[in-house]
């Protein structure tokens, strides 16, 4: 890729069509929607302006993971807002920098506030084919396979791809791969149907006709297998049995990995991705967005300034480190699962209570991002989590810390987010539909 290709706008590539709803629309006509034009998203528009985005991932986790009916929610109580947005003068290599800093698959277009297209991952990794890759698949694939069974009720499997954050889950039988359920499948399969995902199982909407692939195939051609099939991923098969799985995530990574020594780390430019804030010593935030990316901005650059960090996460650590998502602090991953990665079962609050206290108490003046806040009250109750809130809030006033939330508003009751919320000294990009 030469210099004059590096700075190529995003004008070029992006999709021009623009499939809108309003807010008040319903799930279920929304789904449909997206299943009758076969894309990922809906941009949400009042008076003409963007306010929010709707895309497959949402209704999977806020939806489907959480087995509401698509009937009596509106666009308005799923979408993701503010919608975070990108000029069309943006370089493509720039755009593919923010969407894997920031774990977009896309991106709005805007232009004098008025949304003129949007560019997918899709069309970045077309765009960037010309490299050619000819190294190993297995050089890039994720061996941290995400299965089932043939009998998992469809439910089952929504949550566990919420909770992993996958976009798909491999189907096994005796180790074989038997399909493949995408978010697409849930969305045509499932939420466009009016289906209950209670009463039906994986067999039921799995993708049978697999395209496999072998481990020694080159990136680029299993790019270019993806693009003439209309995949988002391939699985990767030794001897009869998975043993990963590619997606174009990866591939454009892999692109990405090439070029990078050539182009300086992008700025960011992300129109409402604001890392100037700058927060009080001894103070306590709350974060309201779907996803811990403002938070976590801010977190790192505290952190890249000097100031100590620990960050309590729902995310498994050495994603986000490989990803780098986030800058070199010690993390605690909050899950039930046995890890070799420094971890906390999400009941044991006491066990998490000494373990911030205690860094608090060492390192003084230091900041903690805790994003696990919803997934603590699933698991135990909101009023032991909030005294757990209340304890670390005098704990950061006394001693001088950043104490910062990540939760999305959504995943607790209105009146549980109102005592949440007022035992906070500032909330910060409240969600829109609050």
């Amino acid at each position: 890729m030469d210099d004059q290709s590096k700075q190529k706008p995003i004008s070029l590539i992006m999709s021009r069509e623009v499939v809108s709803v309003s807010k008040d629309t319903l799930i279920c006509d929304a789904a449909s929607l997206m299943a009758d034009r076969n894309i990922g998203s809906l941009a949400v528009l009042e008076e003409g302006k963007l306010i929010g985005i709707l895309t497959e991932t949402d209704l999977l986790s806020d939806v489907l993971a959480q087995d509401k009916n698509p009937r009596d929610l509106s666009v308005e109580e799923v979408m993701t807002t503010p919608a975070v947005t990108v000029e069309p003068t943006l370089p493509i290599l720039e755009a593919s920098q923010l969407m894997h800093e920031h774990d977009f698959r896309r991106l709005p277009v805007v232009e004098e506030d008025k949304m003129i297209g949007i560019i997918t991952e899709t069309d970045v990794r077309h765009a960037m084919e010309s490299l050619g890759l000819w190294k190993n698949v297995s050089e890039y694939m994720s061996r941290d396979i995400v299965s089932c069974i043939l009998e998992s009720r469809v439910v089952d499997v929504a949550r566990q791809m919420s909770e992993k954050e996958v976009g798909c889950i491999m189907v096994l039988e005796e180790g074989k791969a038997r399909g493949i359920i995408t978010e697409k499948d849930l969305l045509k399969k499932v939420l466009a149907d009016g289906r209950d995902p209670a009463l039906m199982s994986a067999e039921d909407i799995m993708t049978e006709d697999l395209i496999s692939i072998e481990p020694s195939m080159s990136v680029y051609s299993a790019s270019r297998l993806m693009k003439k099939h209309g995949f988002r991923r391939l699985p990767v098969v030794v001897d009869d049995k998975v043993a990963g799985i590619i997606t174009q995530t990866d591939v454009t990574n892999a692109m990405r990995k090439i070029i990078s020594e050539a182009v300086p780390k992008v700025k960011e430019t992300l129109t409402k991705h604001d890392t100037s804030i700058e927060l009080t010593q001894g103070l306590t935030y709350l974060f309201e967005e779907k996803k811990p990316v403002k938070s976590r901005d801010i977190f790192n650059k505290m952190v890249r300034e000097g100031v100590k960090g620990l960050y309590i996460t729902r995310t498994k650590p050495s994603r986000l480190r490989e990803n780098k998502q986030i800058e070199e602090s010690r993390m605690i991953w909050t899950t039930d699962v046995r890890t070799e990665e420094e971890s906390m079962h999400p009941a044991a609050l006491r066990e998490l209570s000494i373990a911030v206290s205690n860094f608090m108490l060492e390192e003084k003046k230091c900041v903690v991002l805790i994003d696990s806040i919803a997934y603590l009250v699933t698991m135990n109750s909101f009023e032991k989590v909030f005294n757990l809130v209340q304890h670390f809030k005098d704990l950061a006033s006394d001693n001088g810390s950043y104490l910062i939330y990540s939760i999305d508003p959504g995943m607790l009751s209105p009146k549980d987010l109102r005592i949440l919320t007022h035992e906070m000294d500032e909330v910060m990009f409240r969600s829109q539909n609050q």
